[in-house]
């Protein structure tokens, strides 16, 4: 069982497990990015630029991590359901 996509995107709701796969990089770049490392989806949280423009992003946590990073919509292309049961 898989997330519901839309444009490549994956549709998630806060609390769903994952595993960063960065391996879909063509160009081998993000070495510092924890590849294979599961976590958390916390949540969109967009920001809003001191002009007006919102910025589409959201909020992760990696197990293991005691800090949430927020990444850009574009991130969750990364993102692979993690199976639980």
């Amino acid at each position: 069982m898989g997330w519901l996509h839309v444009a490549g995107i994956a549709l998630m709701k806060p609390g769903d497990l994952f595993t960063f796969d960065k391996s879909a990089r063509r160009d081998g770049g993000w070495s510092s990015w924890p590849a294979g490392k599961s976590g958390i989806f916390l949540g969109e949280r967009p920001l809003t630029r001191n002009d007006g423009k919102v910025i589409p992003s959201f909020a992760v946590q990696f197990f293991g991590e005691t800090t949430q990073r927020l990444l850009d919509t574009g991130m969750k292309h990364y993102l692979r359901p993690l199976e639980t049961n």
